[in-house]
């Protein structure tokens, strides 16, 4: 371990390590799913690599959420995704027999309906990011 990381905790060395195993890719994934009548309904986070195969992992469960929520149905979702590599494949999940009422729509590149979904989720993702830190 290099001299300059004699000062952070342990915990902290460990995970620098983990990451020089991943070849220095490793991510802090949260996900979150909101409604505006609801707010917040459903939230998972990983330390995992930012893969679409992990993407698919945390879809599958949230559709579920839905499917199985006595307020709302799979018609009423529509999940917006922005054009990061670990979601490019997840008409795989809403191909799946039991998510064919849900929604995806299809965004280019730069739509600009995917600027104000982007700045809503930073802005709920840092609260409940600064939640968690607080309720450690």
């Amino acid at each position: 371990m290099p001299k300059r990381y004699e000062h952070y905790t342990r915990k902290t060395k460990l995970r620098v390590l983990e990451v020089a195993q991943r070849d220095g890719v490793w991510e802090v994934t949260t996900k979150l799913a909101t409604t505006p009548r609801n707010g917040l309904v459903y939230y998972e986070t990983r330390f995992v690599l930012s893969r679409y195969a992990n993407t698919n992992a945390f879809t599958r469960p949230l559709l579920c959420h839905f499917r199985y929520s006595s307020e709302l149905t799979l018609a009423d979702v529509t999940m917006a995704l922005d054009n990061a590599l670990c979601h490019c494949r997840p008409k795989i999940v809403f191909e799946e027999e039991a998510f064919l009422d849900a929604q995806l729509p299809r965004l280019g590149p730069y739509s600009s309906m995917l600027y104000t979904i982007e700045n809503v989720l930073c802005t709920l993702k840092s609260s409940v990011k600064a939640f968690m830190r607080e309720s450690r």
